[in-house]
C-alpha cells in the first residue's frame, strides 16, 4: 500500500447530474473527494484513504482522477462513473471525470458485448 506521509491534498466538490453510475464508487455518496496536490492544505494521513485521488492526463482534453489506491484484487476499473469534480481554488485548473467504478471481469465483459 502507497503512503500517505507527506502528501498534502486539495478538497473538490462532486458534482452528478441525478444519475448513479458508479457502481457503487465513492461519489456516488460523498459530495467532497480530496486530490493530491503539491500546493495542498490538507494533510493526507488525516484523510479516509477511499477519498483521495491522483490526477491522470488522459487525453489532450480529458483530465482524470483515479483513486489513491487503485487496485482492487479480482475488479476492472478504475473506469469513469459519470461524476465530475471541481473546485473555484485556482490552484487547480480543470475539471475532472472521476474515475471510481469498478466492475467484476464478468460484469465488464457481459456488458461490453
Amino acid at each position: 500500500m502507497k503512503s500517505l506521509k507527506g502528501l498534502k491534498l486539495m478538497p473538490l466538490s462532486v458534482y452528478r447530474d441525478g444519475h448513479n453510475c458508479t457502481n457503487g464508487g465513492v461519489t456516488a455518496k460523498n459530495d467532497t473527494i480530496y486530490m493530491v496536490h503539491p500546493e495542498g492544505f490538507l494533510d493526507a494521513e488525516k484523510e479516509d484513504r477511499a477519498l483521495i485521488f491522483e490526477e491522470e492526463r488522459r487525453g489532450e482534453n480529458y483530465m482524470a482522477l483515479i483513486p489513491f489506491d487503485k487496485e482492487r484484487e479480482d475488479m476492472m476499473g478504475p473506469t469513469f462513473g459519470g461524476n465530475l469534480a471541481a473546485t473555484s481554488d485556482s490552484r487547480v485548473k480543470y475539471t475532472y471525470h472521476v474515475h471510481d467504478r469498478y466492475d467484476t471481469w464478468e460484469h465488464y465483459d457481459r456488458m461490453s458485448r
